[in-house]
């Protein structure tokens, strides 16, 4: 399944959408990638940003979005500026029509597969009060919430918490 020869974007692109479609069969018609590579960093096993979505053809099964195509899921990682060992996380979404089926806990494990790829040391992420869900995932793939780091924003007026986990090293090749 994973093949670490190759390109960073064929590398993971289609080993995530090989996994995708094994473990969600039917779900999936298209999978894109999209991601900018850091010219100065590692190699090909480095990127700055990685946006990836998942892109499905809706149910048989509810007619509000048969036979159309919806998004299954996207998030973003990038690196936080000014320290190259460390990650962010942001933006994961799952789909309305495809939530509760473990796609958020699947993209984890990948994400945290590509931080170690990607060399980084630490990840870092939020989240606000109505994202109760990826709390949940977020601790169950080793997460620690910083409780003295969360806070209100004065925008949405949401609580925030901050979130970190450890980067493990990748394999040796």
């Amino acid at each position: 399944m994973f093949n670490p020869s190759g390109s960073f974007k064929n590398r993971f692109g289609l080993a995530m959408a090989n996994d995708f479609n094994e473990k969600f069969p039917g779900m999936v018609n298209d999978f894109t990638m999209h991601f900018s590579n850091d010219n100065g960093g590692h190699g090909d096993s480095w990127a700055d940003a990685v946006y990836i979505s998942g892109v499905g053809v809706g149910p048989q099964n509810n007619p509000l979005i048969r036979g159309r195509t919806i998004i299954l899921f996207d998030f973003y990682l990038g690196r936080q500026y000014g320290n190259c060992g460390m990650a962010i996380i942001s933006g994961q979404t799952v789909g309305h029509w495809v939530q509760r089926k473990g796609i958020a806990n699947w993209l984890m494990k990948w994400q945290i597969k590509m931080m170690s790829d990607m060399g980084y040391t630490v990840a870092i992420g939020t989240t606000n009060c109505n994202q109760q869900i990826m709390d949940r995932v977020l601790a169950k793939h080793g997460w620690q919430e910083v409780n003295n780091l969360g806070f209100v924003n004065r925008r949405t007026k949401n609580a925030i918490k901050f979130w970190h986990r450890e980067i493990e090293a990748p394999p040796p090749a």
